[in-house]
């Protein structure tokens, strides 16, 4: 029973980070789920995202 309630949520935390990077993989600062002032501002978001 452990074994498949890991893959449960392993396929759950999967599929909820795909939802949520889905905007940043085309690097578009206007796809941004944030307000962002410039694009450094823009590209530092992201990199925290990315090693988040």
């Amino acid at each position: 029973m452990r074994r498949r309630t890991a893959w449960v949520a392993f396929i759950v935390a999967v599929v909820t980070t795909s939802v949520l990077v889905y905007p940043y993989l085309g690097l578009d600062a206007d796809d941004s789920r944030l307000d962002v002032r410039d694009g450094l501002h823009y590209y530092v978001l992201v990199g925290h995202i990315g090693t988040g």
